[in-house]
C-alpha cells in the first residue's frame, strides 16, 4: 500500500511539474510573439490603451494570441520529442516500403502546409485586429479633442475635417500591417491636407516620399509566402504603408449629449496564399484586387467641454 501511494505521488508530481513546464512555455512565446509581431512604435500606445481597459471590449483578441501561442508551443514540443525520440532510438527499425512512405507524405504534406499558413494569416489577422482596436482608441480620442471645437468653428475647424483627422489617427494605428511591395493606386482616397502633412513630417524624418513602385499590380496570381511580407527597408515603404493603410479605413462617430461613440472599419488584406478564401472576400482597395478580411471596432468616450467665448468672470488671460 505504501509504494502505491508513494508512486501516486511521483506520478501526479511529475504531471503538475510537466504541467508548468507547458504553461510557463505558452506564457513565454506569448510575451515573445506579441512583442515580436507588434510594432515597436506601437507598445507605448497599446500600453496606455490596455490600462484603460480599451482591450478588456474585445477579449476575442487575447484568447486568440493566447491560442496560436499554445499552437505554436506545441509544435516545437512535437518536434522536439520527435528529434529527442529518433537519436535515443537503438533498436532498428524495419524498412517501410517506398511508395507507402509517397503517399502518406502525398496525404501529410497539404494538411501540415495549410494548418501552418492558417496559422501564420490567423496571428497577421489577430495582430490587425489589436491594431484596429488600437486605431479606434485614438481616433476617438481626436474626436473627444476636436469636436468641440468645430461646434464653434474655431481654427477653421468643421466635421469634415474632425472625420479626417480622425480617419488618419486609425490610419496611422493600422498602417504597420498594412502591405506596401506593391504598386497600387490611391487615387482621391488619400487626397487629404492632414495626410499631406503627415507624409511631409516623414519626409523630414528620412522617408522616402516618392511615388514607390515594387513588385506590380498585387493580384491572386503573382501572391506568394515569400512576397507576403514586406521586403523594402522601413524608409521606403512608411510612405505607401500609410496611403494604403489610409484607403483601407473609414471612421464615422456618433454624438449624444457628452458620449462620443466613434467605430472604424479596416480592410486587411489576406497575404498568405491557399488560406485566402477561407479568411478573406475578393475586393479592390485603392485599386490594388486580392482579397480582404474586414475588422470593424467602435470607442466610447466623453467628449472635451465646449470653448467658452470669453474667459470666467470676464477677466483675461
Amino acid at each position: 500500500m505504501f509504494w502505491r501511494k508513494k508512486l501516486s505521488i511521483g506520478y501526479y508530481g511529475r504531471l503538475a511539474a510537466a504541467s508548468a513546464l507547458h504553461l510557463l512555455g505558452v506564457a513565454v512565446i506569448f510575451c515573445l510573439f506579441g512583442w515580436w509581431i507588434l510594432p515597436g512604435e506601437a507598445h507605448p500606445a497599446i500600453a496606455q490603451a490596455y490600462s484603460l481597459g480599451v482591450f478588456s471590449e474585445h477579449p476575442q483578441e487575447v484568447l486568440l494570441h493566447a491560442g496560436i501561442s499554445a499552437c505554436l508551443w506545441a509544435l516545437l514540443f512535437i518536434a522536439w520529442k520527435l528529434l529527442t525520440t529518433a537519436s535515443e532510438e537503438k533498436t532498428p527499425r524495419l524498412v517501410r516500403a517506398r511508395g507507402t512512405v509517397i503517399v502518406e507524405t502525398i496525404i501529410v504534406f497539404p494538411v501540415f502546409l495549410l494548418i501552418t499558413l492558417g496559422l501564420v494569416q490567423l496571428a497577421l489577422l489577430n495582430t490587425a485586429g489589436f491594431l484596429t482596436t488600437l486605431g479606434a482608441f485614438k481616433a476617438g480620442r481626436v474626436v473627444a479633442i476636436w469636436y468641440p471645437e468645430a461646434l464653434e468653428g474655431r481654427n477653421g475647424v468643421d466635421l469634415a475635417l474632425v472625420e479626417e483627422k480622425a480617419r488618419l489617427a486609425a490610419a496611422s494605428s493600422v498602417a504597420p500591417v498594412a502591405p506596401a511591395d506593391f504598386v497600387f493606386s490611391a487615387g482621391d482616397c488619400a487626397a487629404s491636407d492632414s495626410l499631406d502633412a503627415k507624409l511631409e513630417a516623414l519626409g523630414d524624418l528620412g522617408h522616402d516620399t516618392s511615388p514607390a513602385s515594387a513588385y506590380g499590380q498585387a493580384t491572386p496570381e503573382n501572391l506568394s509566402l515569400a512576397t507576403a511580407f514586406d521586403q523594402s527597408d522601413f524608409a521606403t515603404r512608411g510612405q505607401t504603408k500609410l496611403l494604403f493603410a489610409h484607403c483601407a479605413t473609414t471612421v464615422e462617430y456618433v454624438v449624444s449629449g457628452h458620449e462620443v461613440l466613434t467605430r472604424i472599419q479596416y480592410q486587411q488584406q489576406i497575404a498568405m496564399p491557399v488560406v485566402s478564401l477561407v479568411f478573406g472576400e475578393p475586393a479592390t482597395v485603392a485599386g490594388r484586387q486580392g482579397f480582404y478580411a474586414t475588422i470593424e471596432r467602435d470607442h466610447r468616450t466623453t467628449h472635451q467641454i465646449v470653448p467658452m467665448d470669453e474667459p470666467p468672470g470676464g477677466s483675461t488671460f
